[in-house]
């Protein structure tokens, strides 16, 4: 496939890669410097600039053609040259299915990252014409074999719903979901038995279980859970824990005995306020108010608690709220 297929750049002309076979002498005022780097580097810094960038340094020199198709990492991001979700989408379709292939096609893809924010993109309809080409983009970087995945929509007004059906992969050790919809089937991390470190900001937790059996870290800074239902959260292996200002009600924790760190912060966002709002300490005993008492769904281990009970083989355990906050009963009050 020519280059110009890829990103319309012109590839060198063969008198300037003649030319550029020999290089200059070491130390004279026309040596390239950035070339004479080891590969290693060069793919790394290759990796931190962005996929349209990366691609055009193969117009350098003979040594560069190739090097971005080798390079560990991905970021699709400040792609504001594309006008339409279709060409972005013909762009970065034709990155992943050649990215690699430089050095046989077998090397793993370490880290990929999908930053797309609102600002560079100036046409009406972005996110809804582009969300199923960015759905088939992540299960194709999952096909390639990527440990880091990173989903990011930024400041976008419309919602992206990640693909209703489970993540699959040996490899992924690393997944960071930024402003994107989550559902139970992407919540349920069986297909993904390497998978370590899990990270959510501003994601909407449209769940009814969070379960892997490997998650060892996990991360969730405003995130939106249920109005009525509680998430439960069923990570056995996790050793450190952050929950920062949740919207909706509080996860239900169970049994987490490699539990070491815990930080927990509920704010005016999480729906289990005491509706007196008198800056109590516990439940207010009116058996009607639904801050201070969980009426919808009953819950089967019988345990008050709904945080305690994972949070009982922490060693350091920080847990801030608002006095009006009440997590300690998962059944309605009976005087």
């Amino acid at each position: 496939m020519d280059l110009r297929d890829v990103l319309g750049v012109t590839p060198p002309s063969p008198k300037r890669l003649r030319n550029e076979e020999t290089p200059p002498p070491a130390g004279s005022n026309g040596a390239d410097r950035l070339s004479d780097l080891p590969e290693g580097v060069l793919h790394h810094l290759l990796s931190l600039l962005p996929a349209h960038e990366a691609v055009r340094t193969c117009v350098l020199a003979r040594r560069w053609r190739h090097l971005w198709m080798s390079a560990p990492g991905l970021v699709v991001t400040e792609i504001n040259g594309f006008r339409s979700a279709e060409k972005l989408d013909s762009f970065v379709t034709r990155l992943l299915l050649l990215h690699r292939s430089g050095d046989g096609g077998d090397a793993r893809l370490e880290s990929c990252e999908f930053s797309l924010c609102g600002f560079y993109f100036d046409f009406d309809g972005f996110l809804p014409a582009s969300a199923p080409h960015l759905t088939r983009w992540i299960l194709t970087a999952l096909q390639r074999q990527v440990k880091a995945l990173r989903v990011s929509l930024g400041d976008f007004e419309e919602d992206f719903q990640l693909p209703h059906q489970p993540l699959s992969s040996h490899n992924l050790t690393t997944l960071d979901l930024d402003n994107v919809d989550t559902n139970d089937s992407v919540l349920d991390f069986s297909g993904c038995p390497a998978l370590l470190n899990l990270k959510m900001s501003f994601a909407h937790v449209n769940a009814h279980r969070i379960a892997s059996q490997s998650l060892k870290h996990l991360i969730m800074k405003y995130c939106g859970f249920y109005a009525e239902e509680r998430t439960r959260i069923s990570l056995p292996s996790l050793v450190s824990l952050e929950l920062i200002d949740p919207m909706g009600r509080a996860p239900l924790l169970e049994s987490m005995p490699a539990l070491q760190t815990a930080t927990f912060l509920f704010n005016y966002d999480c729906t289990d306020i005491c509706s007196d709002r008198i800056g109590r300490f516990d439940a207010c005993g009116r058996s009607m108010c639904e801050g201070c008492y969980y009426n919808y769904e009953p819950v089967d281990d019988h345990n008050d608690s709904l945080l305690l009970k994972g949070l009982s083989e922490a060693t350091e355990l920080n847990l801030e709220a608002i006095p009006d906050v009440v997590c300690t009963q998962a059944y309605p009050f009976n005087p």
